[in-house]
């Protein structure tokens, strides 16, 4: 996610460029070894990586370059061989790296040259990041504002002030009505009436509304902010203990991943009135276990109690609903 808003993926290739001015674009996925190891881990760590597989290989040129030839095993020369080949992939990774920090930074040359990011787009990549600390911690929203507005006027991508804007909207309980329609006019001004659509379909799905209609999308996230503990504060990217280490630039744990924790241990009746802040309706169904023959075996759903507390839950109808056979699991 890191890599695709730092220097952007498309079709699963990312364009890198070398020391020497030379671009390549190359496919990431998990078939690429070095990829698939470092693919999870934090940005920071992941440089961290990279630093001690080059040491690494430094170290055994350096063993192999002072010994005699005849001292070293055909094992060892080969080994060393063999992890020269991995070379190329870590100079791509290293090249990838080195344009994220450029990225985070301000490291890019001033005109943009090079492949590099320019000044004022490093320094907008880094507020934005400011900004969006803000939105999860419940920051002051006029100045989130303020920024959303400096972005209309840079003429940054539409994909990143909606966002934005829907980040405003779902963590402060909605946008004041007269700010927002001041908001609409900026977007209209700046993209055109190909945005309304937009705009309606996010009012549509709840993730934009007025502070005034009270709307229980955006009324959710300001209730279940501290009870979640979604803002974590320190995070230990060398030894995380916590989910928020994957989004440690603004220290924030999904709500998504805080409720399937609570799930697993068994604790989700003990956020009950979270739940009841969630828009939506929920339902709690325990599937259990069986050790009648002596060893833990999942008990066969029961499909008909789950459709009823799920029709209780939505307010349909087993008529309308429609229950299923008794299955398996």
């Amino acid at each position: 996610g890191f890599v695709d808003e730092a220097v952007g993926i498309k079709n699963g290739s990312v364009e890198v460029t070398d020391d020497d001015g030379v671009a390549t674009r190359v496919r990431l996925n998990s078939n690429d070894a070095l990829f698939r190891e470092l693919r999870d881990l934090n940005f920071g760590r992941a440089c961290d990586a990279l630093k001690e597989k080059t040491s690494s290989m430094q170290r055994e040129y350096e063993t192999i370059k002072g010994g005699k030839v005849q001292d070293q095993t055909v094992g060892e020369i080969g080994g060393f061989v063999k992890k020269l080949g991995e070379k190329q992939g870590l100079e791509l990774h290293s090249n990838l790296a080195k344009r994220c920090l450029e990225t985070t930074r301000g490291g890019g040359p001033p005109d943009g040259g090079g492949g590099g990011a320019s000044a004022d787009d490093n320094s907008a990549f880094m507020r934005g990041l400011e900004v969006e600390r803000m939105c999860v911690e419940g920051g002051d929203l006029d100045k989130i504002l303020e920024h959303l507005a400096a972005r209309l006027s840079a003429g940054d991508d539409a994909r990143r002030t909606t966002r934005l804007l829907a980040l405003a909207s779902l963590t402060h309980g909605g946008i004041p009505g007269a700010k927002l329609e001041r908001v609409r006019v900026d977007m209209l001004r700046a993209y055109g009436s190909r945005v309304l659509p937009v705009l309606g379909a996010m009012e549509q799905c709840g993730w934009l509304a007025a502070r005034e209609d009270k709307s229980l999308y955006a009324r959710a996230f300001p209730a279940i902010r501290k009870p979640l503990s979604l803002v974590v504060d320190d995070v230990d990217d060398h030894d995380p203990s916590d989910v928020a280490y994957a989004f440690s630039h603004s220290g924030y744990a999904p709500a998504s991943c805080r409720l399937i924790h609570h799930a697993l241990t068994g604790s989700l009746r003990l956020i009950d009135d979270v739940l009841r802040a969630l828009p939506g309706p929920h339902f709690e169904y325990t599937q259990g276990f069986d050790a009648s023959d002596g060893s833990p075996a999942v008990v066969a759903v029961d499909a008909r109690l789950f459709q009823r507390r799920r029709e209780r839950a939505v307010g349909l109808s087993a008529a309308g609903g429609g229950i299923p056979p008794r299955r398996g699991p």
